[in-house]
C-alpha cells in the first residue's frame, strides 16, 4: 500500500472514531441538567436548576439563546417566541404539545447577552380528551406539577436574513426532571 493510501486510510479511521464518539456523547447528554446546542453563531441551552423538585415547588427551568457572532448584535425573526417547549410526563405517558401565537416578530440579540425565557406550561385539551388527562392539564395550567418524571424538549425556530437569503435555525435539546412528594 502506498504512503498516500495509508494516510487516507488513517484519516478515514480517525474521522469514523470521532463520529462514533460524538454520537455517544450526544446520547449521554440528552437528559442532562444543562444542555447546549450550537449552530453557527448561536448557542441554545435548555436548563433546569435542579434534577428533582418537590410537589408545589416552582420549576426553575428556562430556554436561552445567545448570539456569539462577529457583529455587535443581530436581528432574529420568530413567532411569539423563538422557543418551542414541549412537555411529556413519563409515568402516565401524557404528551403535551406547545401552543403559541404565530405572528412574525423580531428580537435583537446583542453579542454575548442571552435571551432567556422561563418555562411555562402551554397546552390544553378538547372535548375528546380522557378525564384523567383533563385533570392533569388543569393542574399544570394552575402551575402545579403532579408527582412524576418529566421531559421537556426545547426547540428553536427562528431565522435571520443575510445578503444571500434567509437562514433558518432549528436546534433541539431535552432535559429530564422529577417531581417528588415533600
Amino acid at each position: 500500500m502506498t504512503t498516500i493510501k495509508k494516510i487516507f486510510l488513517l484519516i478515514f479511521i480517525l474521522i469514523a472514531l470521532v463520529a462514533c464518539g460524538t454520537a455517544k456523547q450526544d446520547d449521554e447528554q440528552i437528559f442532562s441538567k444543562d444542555n447546549k446546542g450550537i449552530m453557527d453563531d448561536f448557542i441554545f441551552q435548555l436548563k433546569s436548576e435542579k434534577d428533582t423538585y418537590t410537589l408545589n415547588e416552582p420549576l426553575q427551568i428556562y430556554a436561552q439563546l445567545e448570539y456569539v457572532g462577529e457583529s455587535d448584535e443581530i436581528t432574529i425573526y420568530h413567532a411569539s417566541s423563538p422557543f418551542i417547549l414541549e412537555l411529556k410526563e413519563l409515568n402516565t405517558n401524557f404528551d403535551f404539545g406547545y401552543a403559541m401565537d404565530t405572528p412574525l416578530l423580531s428580537s435583537t440579540l446583542k453579542k454575548r447577552e442571552p435571551l432567556r425565557i422561563p418555562y411555562s406550561f402551554s397546552g390544553g385539551y378538547n372535548e375528546f380528551s380522557p378525564d384523567d388527562y383533563v385533570q392533569f392539564v388543569n393542574k399544570l395550567m394552575d402551575g402545579e406539577f403532579p408527582i412524576g418524571r418529566y421531559v421537556i424538549t426545547g426547540k428553536t425556530d427562528f431565522y435571520i436574513e443575510t445578503d444571500e437569503a434567509k437562514q433558518t435555525y432549528n436546534m433541539e435539546q431535552s432535559i429530564e426532571f422529577e417531581v417528588v412528594e415533600n
